[in-house]
């Protein structure tokens, strides 16, 4: 089987690994360079968070994705997350501070919930003005976006995959599994993903 993959964000790059991994033949195009900094995954840092307020969705899928990530940093032989836990601020009742520490207790997380006198004593950099309560996770970090797709890319063209950076897709024919490049090229395969993004 061969899958063409459009945008070579964290989406396109996470769907190459996967395939890449199951013995898929993958052709990976991206616009600009991997990574991308123009891309909507192209920043520095991404938050990675069990808490997520009303949608409990997101916050039952976290433990798929942490997996996910160990994963792949057993792939890379490096770890791109930086652990620092979490905090929640409210400052008013049923504010999104609230709503993100209700979402934690009633799916049976505990945060260690404290008054602002004691959120300032432990925490020096905030202030006890407009303070409601603080709660803190240990679980959540910061995913270093760069460093991940850098990885993610050499780790495809050691696996064989064909990266086709600095090329634009013009044209999608998905019942034929084509795409037409800029240069007029057309390219085909089994199946074709768009994850293009920004």
């Amino acid at each position: 089987m061969h899958v063409i993959i459009v945008g070579a964000g964290v989406t396109g790059l996470s769907t190459a690994w996967a395939l890449v991994k199951r013995g898929v033949e993958v052709t990976l195009i991206e616009q600009g360079p991997i990574p991308n900094p123009l891309s909507a995954s192209g920043d520095q840092h991404r938050i990675i968070r069990r808490a997520y307020g009303g949608q409990g969705g997101y916050q039952r899928r976290i433990s798929d994705a942490y997996a996910a990530w160990d994963e792949m940093w057993d792939d890379f032989g490096a770890r791109h997350l930086v652990d620092t836990g979490f905090m929640v601020i409210s400052q008013e009742e049923g504010d999104e501070g609230e709503d993100y520490w209700r979402g934690m207790v009633e799916a049976g997380y505990s945060l260690d919930k404290m008054d602002p006198a004691e959120a300032c004593a432990r925490y020096p950099f905030l202030s006890p003005e407009g303070l409601r309560f603080v709660a803190v996770h240990p679980e959540g970090g910061v995913l270093l976006c760069q460093k991940i797709a850098a990885d993610m890319r050499a780790f495809l063209l050691a696996k064989g995959a064909r990266l086709l950076e600095h090329t634009k897709v013009v044209a999608v024919d998905r019942a034929a599994g084509r795409v037409t490049l800029e240069s007029g090229e057309d390219l085909t395969g089994d199946r074709v993903v768009i994850s293009a993004g920004a």
